[in-house]
């Protein structure tokens, strides 16, 4: 008989933190998984903590990359390829969860067969697992209650009021879906480098209908060497934003007033990304290049924004405009 759950843990470089993460999938409340561990060709000793666990009974498959893939989506998929269950839960490598989150997840996708996915609130962690804050921050912009307390939503909804302006999920490990929703979904697109997990939640909440409890049970490890950290400086995950949304205007109708929000919100954080990251001259080029063909009031946008700020912005924005 199939397990209910695929466990895949893709893992890349996290020695440090890859016992503790294992550990928090195998002594799950719930027990009807497989785990599937798999390796991108790590530089440490990963590999020593991963064959510690081979010949543990949950352990169905390990999977080491002969080359390194470059792309946390390539592994997604791959991984994925090889699941028996029917819902899929991506525990990566560095976060770890509170000991009744699959039970929960999978509660609730059970509740309904409408239900493509199941996620909760997180918190923040550092590299010694010490509590930064929970994912309120993020929320707090786009709406100052829904995610206070447990709902069930229509993935369309959450697409169109929320996923267009920002990514809702905190990360992988947050998640537990459909396996049959990630294929109608297209899997997750390995085109992207950084922010395809945006483009995959937005594709498969599509799907059907999203839970949310409230509660943290993930803790998203945040450090140096996160993806994300190490692309601020050359435009991308702005680039592949402005993908998500146009891929989402694709494939819903998103309101005048939401699209405005979101255009808003982008030049925010383009602004941010120069000020506190860095983002270097000819990557905001590349940046407006393709924001302007998307939004007809894009100059006026990041004029205002820079009028506010009255800072070095101006000069920024004067040099793209006349280049």
């Amino acid at each position: 008989m199939s397990p209910k759950v695929t466990v895949v843990i893709p893992n890349f470089n996290h020695e440090s933190y890859l016992t503790k993460r294992i550990d928090s999938v195998i002594n799950q409340s719930f027990q009807d998984y497989e785990i599937i561990l798999m390796d991108d060709k790590s530089t440490d000793k990963s590999h020593e903590v991963i064959e510690h666990y081979r010949n543990h009974p949950k352990v169905s498959k390990i999977i080491y990359n002969v080359e390194n893939s470059g792309s946390t989506f390539k592994q997604w998929n791959k991984g994925i390829k090889e699941a028996k269950g029917e819902y899929i839960w991506i525990a990566e490598s560095d976060d770890f969860n509170e000991l009744n989150f699959l039970e929960r997840m999978v509660n609730l996708l059970e509740a309904d067969s409408n239900r493509v996915a199941a996620y909760s609130h997180s918190w923040e962690i550092d590299s010694k697992n010490v509590r930064l804050r929970n994912w309120d921050f993020h929320y707090h912009e786009l709406n100052m209650t829904l995610w206070k307390s447990d709902f069930v939503m229509s993935g369309s909804m959450l697409a169109t009021s929320y996923m267009f302006i920002k990514n809702i999920v905190p990360n992988a490990s947050a998640v537990v879906f459909k396996k049959n929703a990630y294929h109608k979904a297209g899997g997750a697109d390995e085109t992207y480098r950084v922010i395809g997990d945006w483009k995959l939640w937005s594709s498969l909440f599509l799907q059907g209908d999203v839970a949310f409890v409230a509660e943290p049970l993930n803790y998203f490890r945040t450090h140096q060497r996160n993806v994300r950290s190490a692309t601020a400086r050359n435009g991308i995950s702005l680039l592949e934003r402005l993908r998500v949304m146009e891929y989402l205007r694709t494939q819903i109708n998103i309101p005048v007033d939401i699209q405005d929000r979101a255009m808003h919100h982008f030049v925010k954080t383009w602004i941010d990304m120069i000020l506190q990251q860095g983002l270097t001259y000819q990557a905001s080029k590349k940046v407006i290049q393709q924001f302007i063909k998307q939004d007809p009031h894009a100059w006026r946008r990041l004029l205002k924004r820079c009028w506010l700020l009255r800072t070095k912005m101006f000069r920024l924005v004067f040099k793209l405009i006349t280049n």
